[in-house]
């Protein structure tokens, strides 16, 4: 069976600013960053908190764990908020743009190319994920985007496809788009051979908007609003059906538990029985991180939590996470990079802090 977890996030709009001052002020998005891992290195647009105004792309050596490594950093502008990298190349959305990087060399990343895609950030892009040679955004109120980046020097768009609501966040299973689609649900689109799009409209979840989504072979899990995590299965790809979720999530998140900032789904062997679990790890921003066993999609189970921050007065601001294995690496919108071992989901373990990233040094 396949299934699938999203996370929600607010539904208010954005201003409708222009690429010269978005980026300088407040915005409704700003608050998920986008990270992901190269071998052994770690890129992270930070920090994405509002009213904060230089922001970076990235690069740390994470070959030891427990001792992360800066390697270097790209000022970039707008609000970066997501990104994908393929071969030697990064691609970042800003709100407003599709940014091109080289990552050839990480320790000093360069910018090669930007691609406007829209008029105002209220239709620019905030979530990505790439196939093959092309790149899929979803564009708010611009819907969704498929971009050629064959030449990552030349990247063209191909194919858009308005639809109703204000797409945040886009996975490709297979041949399908899905698109996190805020109040209105899931967004189901085919992926034809020309590039275009195949409306197979849309699918309502319960409790909750939807902001991001993640999938893993046959399954993919969902958070956000009401819930902590929601699962819908997508067997039949163009037909969801909705499974189960956790009714707790206030209890789970005791500070600001209304906004899952990003997902990563984890998945172990018994070394005994050879049985696979899979756990959807939930960076839930002053809430810290939280894990949840979803081996049984229908009836997800809350596991563990890492609130240290919480518990000695000085949140994290978790606001974004990739895994390798068993360790997160995770974004802190307040310090930079935090390194947890989720080897045991009932005690994740913070087991490195070597990045500390601050306005103040990053000059």
């Amino acid at each position: 069976m396949l299934f699938l977890i999203l996370i929600a996030g607010s539904a208010s709009i954005a201003d409708e600013t222009n690429s010269a001052v978005y980026g300088r002020g407040n915005d409704a998005y700003t608050t998920s960053g986008g990270i992901a891992q190269e071998k052994n290195v770690i890129f992270m647009t930070w920090p994405s908190g509002a009213g904060k105004g230089e922001r970076w792309l990235v690069s740390i050596d994470v070959a030891k764990p427990e001792q992360p490594a800066l390697l270097g950093k790209l000022p970039l502008d707008g609000f970066p908020q997501d990104l994908a990298i393929t071969g030697t190349h990064a691609f970042v959305v800003n709100g407003i743009e599709l940014l091109v990087i080289d990552i050839s060399n990480p320790a000093s990343p360069a910018l090669i190319k930007r691609l406007p895609m829209a008029d105002a950030t209220i239709r620019g892009p905030q979530g990505i994920d790439i196939k093959d040679a092309m790149a899929y955004l979803a564009c708010r109120r611009g819907g969704v985007k498929a971009v050629d980046i064959s030449n990552p020097r030349e990247p063209k768009i191909v194919a858009s496809c308005g639809i109703p609501g204000f797409a945040r966040d886009v996975t490709v299973i297979q041949d399908f788009l899905y698109v996190a689609n805020d109040t209105k649900g899931i967004h189901i689109l085919g992926i034809e051979t020309s590039g275009r799009f195949k409306d197979f409209g849309r699918f309502a979840v319960p409790r909750g908007c939807i902001g991001h989504i993640r999938a893993t072979g046959e399954t993919a899990y969902l958070s956000g609003g009401d819930t902590l995590v929601t699962t819908v299965s997508i067997k039949e790809a163009s037909k969801p059906i909705f499974l189960g979720s956790t009714d707790d999530r206030n209890i789970l998140s005791p500070l600001y538990g209304s906004y899952s900032h990003d997902l990563s789904l984890m998945e172990t062997f018994d070394k005994a029985t050879g049985a696979k679990r899979v756990y959807a790890c939930v960076v839930d921003g002053e809430s810290g991180l939280i894990v949840t066993d979803v081996s049984s999609p229908d009836m997800p189970v809350f596991t563990g939590e890492l609130m240290e921050g919480v518990k000695v007065g000085s949140p994290y601001v978790l606001t974004g996470i990739c895994l390798r294995g068993t360790t997160a690496y995770v974004i802190d919108d307040m310090y930079g990079m935090r390194v947890i071992d989720i080897s045991t989901p009932i005690k994740p373990v913070l087991i490195g802090e070597g990045v500390c990233l601050t306005h103040s040094k990053q000059k």
